[in-house]
């Protein structure tokens, strides 16, 4: 993810929301601090996940537009890594 929010097209932003972290904080704060992560990471709560029920496997990607809404989302890895989610960002900036 690093990886991906460094070469993030102009005019789009990496936003991660890790949703299998509530009952280890301390896990994900070292996660964040080894890897170096310069981009937001919310954590969602038990309660939150069990709500969300789009969230069938992880990780699950949501694109979303200016106004908030969401525009398409995936689940899992693209077979092209990072290069796939570059081009499904361009591609919805484009629209």
């Amino acid at each position: 993810m690093v990886k991906l929010a460094d070469n993030m097209p102009e005019g789009s932003k990496l936003i991660s929301i890790c949703a299998d972290a509530f009952d280890a904080p301390d896990a994900l704060k070292e996660i964040i601090e080894q890897y170096n992560v310069g981009f937001p990471v919310l954590k969602m709560t038990e309660k939150q996940v069990r709500d969300i029920h789009s969230i069938i496997g992880y990780p699950t990607t949501f694109y979303v537009g200016r106004n908030g809404e969401i525009l398409d989302m995936s689940i899992g890895m693209p077979a092209e890594g990072v290069s796939g989610y570059r081009s499904k960002v361009e591609q919805l900036l484009a629209k």
